[in-house]
């Protein structure tokens, strides 16, 4: 298992994974957006933990939430 996922596209694909420097930035992440992102990875920590303790109607529920804050 690799560190980063770069290095690990690396070992998949080689060279053909490094992006070429003129490739242009990705765009800023605005606010709300990053807010859902944060809110999303608390979701996924609490359902594993969920999931690591056997609850797993809790789990669902938390999995739910994750899919409506992607859908929404």
């Amino acid at each position: 298992m690799q560190k980063t996922l770069s290095d690990a596209l690396n070992v998949i694909f080689g060279d053909a994974a490094i992006l070429p420097d003129d490739t242009p930035p990705m765009p800023p992440v605005s606010q709300s957006d990053a807010e859902k992102l944060r809110r999303i990875a608390e979701l996924y920590d609490l359902a594993q933990h969920a999931l690591n303790d056997g609850e797993l109607g809790l789990y669902q529920d938390y999995i739910d939430q994750i899919g409506d804050l992607v859908s929404g």
